[in-house]
């Protein structure tokens, strides 16, 4: 995949929660703007566990092992970007 190919088309969802309703717009990304979100994502995450390792908390678990990323690269269900 290159950087500007187009993985994701603009999408909208709508949601249905009692007597509301949630629209969530989508917008329509290449392949660098969804790596850079990502990015973001996964910065905020390891950030969270970094504190929570701090105070004493586990979070081996919240990570995926080397073993399963090797399964998930040898699985077309899922795009490594």
């Amino acid at each position: 995949m290159k950087d500007d190919d187009i993985i994701q088309e603009k999408e909208e969802r709508v949601y249905k929660f009692g007597n509301s309703t949630v629209i969530v717009h989508i917008p329509q990304m290449t392949v660098a703007q969804k790596r850079k979100q990502l990015r973001k994502i996964y910065d905020t995450i390891n950030e969270i566990a970094r504190n929570c390792e701090k105070r004493g908390i586990d979070t081996s678990d919240w990570f995926y092992t080397d073993e399963e990323i090797k399964k998930m690269k040898n699985d077309p269900r899922y795009t490594f970007i």
